[in-house]
């Protein structure tokens, strides 16, 4: 529910009470992500976005990776790096 409704950079695929996705539920899904509309280029943009932030954030001194770092670093070493 957070990729679609507020990161705005997914879909959502429904199942039946069966819990099997049906051929129109498919086609619905690709019409969206594959399709050219107002829906589509947000969906597009939203997806850009995120992908940029999280190349930035993974980057040698990026967020992401230092986190990670002083993480493994406060497993290893028993110490707190904050």
């Amino acid at each position: 529910m957070i990729v679609q409704g507020v990161w705005k950079n997914g879909v959502r695929v429904n199942d039946s009470e069966c819990g099997i996705v049906e051929r129109d539920e498919f086609e619905r899904f690709i019409e969206i992500t594959m399709g050219y509309g107002e829906e589509e280029e947000e969906l597009r943009k939203n997806v850009k976005k995120w992908r940029d932030l999280t190349k930035k954030a993974m980057k040698e001194i990026g967020l992401s990776n230092v986190n990670l770092k002083d993480f493994a670093n406060e497993l290893l070493l028993g110490c707190n790096v904050y």
